[in-house]
């Protein structure tokens, strides 16, 4: 257990920027965060195309973290390990954490290490758009390694969106159970030709909150102890808007100090363990436009990422464990995109350089070496759409110690045929068929008796179906989506024993088959006779067969994917009365199981979680609001859990004091 709990706490995050969303073509269009009126194109990603959440909504949910927003998403399977800025985790549509890209203002938050961002660790005060995307990524100017993985998480922030205002304010207070209390403050300045921006952060909670947990035939009932939490991160963007060339340099930076509770068992509550990171990111990019056709971003990015794990406690040798690992990585790309009326293509090249060294002196110390490149054409013709893409990527690796992993290269199209009609009932209909991959992380290679430098590139064929309606009425917005897809994940990355049942090693034998549906309904209701009232709706459902096709002979064969619920859902309602309103928030996550067997010793019980809030808003001046928020969160004290014996907490409180000036 111990050794799961180190290779989960493995996890590295910076936080850094991209855009998205705009269903109409402008003459003045925002690229990246930055205000560009000399580059006529869209960044044009229809509403019904991708899910999204603005900055509206993500206020109203008070949600503390990525991980938790990500929650109300159809298709999403959440793994928390508990505690508050605990490690956080999500899989789009069965394929695994892995496979999806998190980009925050257009710079991609690799992490080669583990392969995976803690979406436990990215605040939400500052983010103003979040998007979600399948398959299909949203087409402009995106770094390469968006554009080649079978899905992402694209965020947009408040100091990268940059708009015609000559100053920008936001700060934030926070305060809540288990002695959690945090703060935002960012500002955006325009000089000239010129944006400035810088923003601070700060969070702190003792973490202890009380829990139950069914041990077998006994109920334990304790506190949930060294779980402390606190984070510190300041940052500071400049960008220069010139005839042609918008350019933007920022630094940022993260650092947090938390214990690790780890897993509850019976009559051991206790643990010691502590991780302390360090996360560091230099970043730059600039827009060109080549001429009235082609746009053109070069982008490029230096990331540190340092963790000490230790546990004071640990009978080994030495008596405690101590274990640092830095990870560094540099990223250099460009990507281009030509628009036209009927025909339209993409490009794009892009080379990351990986390191990661650690304390122990047998450690491999890596370095990977990656090359990519994409090229696209998408042409229009009546209400078709017709797009085909190829991407490919080389890969080869050097250790210090130890052998190193053998050279990979991939081949990956992409596929789509759509159509669409207008009118007071607009539709959409798209086939798409997407293969995608996914490398093993360092760890996955060379840790420390259980790595496997032989392994391959995970691959993945995506199939899927949309189908979107879009009624026209004068105060009716209404957005209706179903879809359907079929994934078949190949070289499936597990760990398995090899000599006896104490010594496993990862391996490529692993196939899934994910059968799924989704269905969405998003409305917003204004009333005719007093515009200032206004009802929503947003109703999600997924239905997500996951299943172990790997080996015919074995017990869980056509058996469900651990942690992956078949049945989830969402409902959240809204009242707005002019500028106070309130929200209720239920999540549903059906019966999973902690393992590829589905049998009853190893099911996880469904729950609901439902969260209330209410608000009230000041504004004078069209510019200044101040905002206050009340939360109740887990309103009916559920006891559940994400993770076999990594429990939640119960009901719980968040109150939010907010100014700004737009």
């Amino acid at each position: 257990m111990r050794l799961i709990v180190i290779i989960s706490i493995l996890l590295t995050t910076a936080s850094y920027s991209q855009e998205v969303e705009d269903d109409s073509l402008k003459k003045v269009q925002e690229i990246q965060g930055v205000e560009v009126q000399v580059l006529n194109v869209s960044v044009r990603i229809a509403r019904e195309r991708v899910n999204h959440l603005k900055r509206r909504d993500i206020e109203q949910l008070q949600a503390t973290d990525v991980g938790e927003l990500l929650q109300k998403f159809e298709g999403t399977s959440l793994k928390s390990y508990g505690g508050l800025g605990g490690l956080k985790t999500v899989s789009l549509r069965g394929l695994g954490s892995q496979h999806t890209t998190v980009c925050v203002d257009g710079f991609n938050l690799s992490n080669s290490q583990t392969g995976q961002v803690n979406l436990g660790q990215l605040q939400t005060e500052n983010i103003e758009q979040l998007v979600v995307s399948v398959g299909e990524q949203p087409r402009l100017l995106l770094p390469v390694a968006a554009q080649i993985s079978g899905s992402s998480i694209l965020i947009e922030t408040f100091e990268n969106s940059f708009t015609t205002d000559k100053f920008g304010l936001r700060s934030i207070i926070r305060q809540g159970s288990f002695g959690r209390l945090g703060g935002y403050l960012g500002a955006k300045w325009k000089v000239g030709k010129s944006f400035i921006s810088a923003f601070g952060n700060a969070n702190n909670a003792y973490g202890e909150y009380k829990y139950r947990i069914q041990n077998g035939f006994e109920v334990d009932s304790s506190n949930r102890l060294n779980n402390d939490y606190q984070d510190y991160a300041f940052g500071a963007t400049y960008g220069l808007r010139m005839k042609k060339t918008n350019f933007r340099i920022g630094y940022r930076q993260k650092s947090i100090d938390q214990g690790l509770p780890g897993a509850v068992i019976l009559y051991n509550s206790s643990a010691d363990e502590r991780l302390n990171t360090l996360d560091q990111v230099l970043f730059t990019d600039a827009m060109i436009a080549l001429n009235d056709l082609w746009y053109m971003r070069a982008y490029a990015s230096a990331n540190s990422n340092q963790l000490n794990y230790t546990d004071p406690t640990y009978l080994n040798a030495d008596g405690f464990i101590d274990v640092a690992h830095s990870n560094k990585s540099l990223n250099l790309g460009v990507v281009g995109y030509r628009f036209k009326q009927k025909w339209d293509f993409n490009t794009g090249l892009e080379t990351t350089v990986s390191s990661l060294s650690s304390n122990d002196s047998l450690f491999a110390n890596p370095t990977r070496y990656s090359y990519s490149a994409i090229a696209g054409a998408r042409y229009s013709w009546w209400m078709l759409k017709f797009k085909g893409q190829l991407s490919t990527r080389y890969i080869t690796e050097l250790n210090e110690n130890g052998e190193s992993a053998s050279d990979k290269m991939t081949l990956n199209p992409y596929l789509s045929l759509e159509s669409q009609e207008r009118g007071r009932m607009y539709h959409r209909h798209q086939l798409w068929y997407k293969n995608s991959f996914r490398m093993p992380s360092f760890n996955e290679l060379y840790y420390n008796n259980i790595g496997n430098s032989g392994l391959i590139p995970e691959r993945a064929d995506q199939f899927g179906y949309n189908l979107s309606f879009v009624p026209i009425e004068r105060n009716l917005d209404w957005h209706i989506r179903v879809a359907g897809y079929f994934n078949r994940v190949r070289n499936k990355i597990v760990a398995t024993p090899t000599k006896n049942l104490f010594v496993w090693s990862m391996q490529n034998i692993g196939k899934v088959d994910v059968f799924g549906g989704e269905v969405v309904s998003k409305l917003k209701y204004t009333f005719k006779k007093n515009r200032r009232i206004k009802i929503s709706s947003n109703v999600t459902y997924s239905l997500q067969k996951a299943l172990n096709m790997t080996d015919p002979e074995h017990p869980s064969y056509r058996h469900q994917i651990a942690y992956i619920p078949i049945h989830s859902a969402n409902l959240d309602l809204g009242l707005e009365l002019g500028r106070t309103g309130i929200r209720l928030s239920t999540n549903y996550v059906g019966l999973r199981y902690s393992l590829n067997e589905n049998i009853s010793s190893n099911e996880l019980d469904q729950f609901i979680l439902m969260d209330i809030s209410a608000y009230h808003s000041f504004e004078w001046r069209n510019k200044n609001r101040l905002r206050i928020q009340v939360s109740v969160k887990n309103v009916f004290d559920s006891s559940y859990a994400y993770i076999r014996s990594f429990v939640m907490p119960g009901r719980n409180y968040l109150i939010s004091v907010s100014y700004a000036i737009n």
